[in-house]
């Protein structure tokens, strides 16, 4: 300022005008406003003066109230951190910073999970419907006249599911691999999956072309809705941390574009946002508290009774897990007591992305007959 003093304009925004002024004017009213800011003053008149020196000077677009606050008030530096001074510097710094944090904070917590909803513009959607689901497991399956009739473990109508909804079924393994149907990719949703055809209080059908036939393994079904059909099957959530005042849903984003739930901790759910003017979209959404591990996928897998030969190795089975990544890990366990054979066998689990693999290999020098044991396994993340 001082090389300019007298010799050159320059444009100053102020409160949505552009003015042209000298540098020595500018600085004039500068330190004149500062003047009042500092001068010890009663009543109202100094709270006056912080505000109107805190309109004219901060910047609205400036991403940091302390580097405007800096970079203006160098030259009042020295007056800044006198002792008499020291109380207004303070308060101006706390002002700074507690607007910053009203202007930002937002709450919608799955759990300790923070998700406003949005527009494209980043402002808050009002009235917008959310589910929040998980897969619902099967008991037992069947392929009757090209259909594919599915008993669930529990309701599947009070879960949600509907008649012609997409679902997403995964988690059949061993001969069964052929219920399996759906991709889901994370913001969009399910493709490629089946129709519903009806729901019963016991079961989902859908067509699928294959001989009649029974499932020996189970797996899951997960449901994506659309404008004005929620997620399925629905979990269970509620409206406060205990967990004993349920939540119906579907959950309405309020004014300000929250929502709130509370849910099982260590789970991953999936939230689908719909309504009237909303794009449906499915999402994943981890419940997390502390350092608990989040269960991915979970299911049954039935290994071969093919005899191996000495220091071979059976073919690998492969099963279906949804959402499955190489970073996650397996804890699993054998459903039921190992013969002597499976006892001489060595099982190595791994996940590939969107499967959980088991290769059973025989390290004796005799050939070797496994029992077909089935193996209960969670996927961690």
């Amino acid at each position: 300022g001082e090389r300019l003093r007298q010799n050159q304009e320059i444009g100053l925004t102020q409160f949505g005008r552009t003015e042209t002024r000298s540098i020595g004017t500018v600085e004039t009213k500068m330190k004149e406003r500062v003047r009042n800011f500092f001068r010890p003053k009663k009543g109202r008149d100094g709270f006056f003066d912080a505000r109107k020196l805190l309109m004219t000077y901060l910047t609205p677009r400036s991403s940091s109230c302390w580097w405007t606050f800096a970079a203006r008030m160098t030259f009042a530096r020295r007056r800044l951190f006198r002792f008499d001074n020291l109380w207004r510097t303070t308060t101006f710094l706390l002002f700074c910073f507690c607007s910053s944090v009203l202007m930002y904070a937002q709450s919608g917590t799955l759990g300790s999970t923070s998700s406003p909803v949005v527009n494209t513009f980043g402002r808050p959607m009002a009235g917008v419907d959310v589910s929040i689901c998980q897969p619902l497991a099967t008991t037992a399956a069947q392929v009757i006249s090209n259909t594919a009739v599915l008993t669930m473990a529990s309701n599947p109508i009070t879960a949600g599911f509907a008649a012609g909804m997409q679902v997403q079924v995964s988690g059949f393994s061993g001969g069964d691999t052929y219920f399996n149907g759906g991709t889901f990719a994370n913001g969009t949703g399910i493709t490629g999956g089946f129709t519903i055809l009806s729901v019963t209080s016991t079961t989902i059908t859908f067509a699928l072309t294959h001989a009649n036939a029974t499932a020996s393994s189970n797996g899951t079904v997960l449901q994506q809705g659309n404008a004005t059909t929620g997620c399925g099957g629905l979990s269970a959530v509620y409206t406060d941390p205990g967990m004993t005042q349920p939540l119906a849903q579907p959950i309405v984003t309020d004014a300000y574009g929250n929502w709130n739930a509370f849910a099982q901790s260590g789970q991953l759910y999936y939230v689908q946002f719909f309504g009237s003017g909303v794009t449906t979209s499915i999402r994943w959404m981890v419940n997390v508290t502390t350092n608990a591990a989040v269960v991915v996928a979970s299911g049954t897998s039935t290994l071969g009774n093919s005899a191996i030969g000495a220091g071979a190795c059976a073919t690998v089975v492969t099963t279906t897990a949804a959402g499955v990544a190489t970073t996650d890990r397996i804890e699993w366990a054998y459903a039921n007591a190992p013969a002597t054979a499976d006892g001489m066998l060595t099982l190595s689990p791994y996940v590939s992305n969107g499967n959980v693999n088991w290769k059973l290999c025989n390290p004796t020098t005799s050939s070797q007959t496994p029992s077909g044991l089935v193996v209960n396994w969670e996927v961690l993340r």
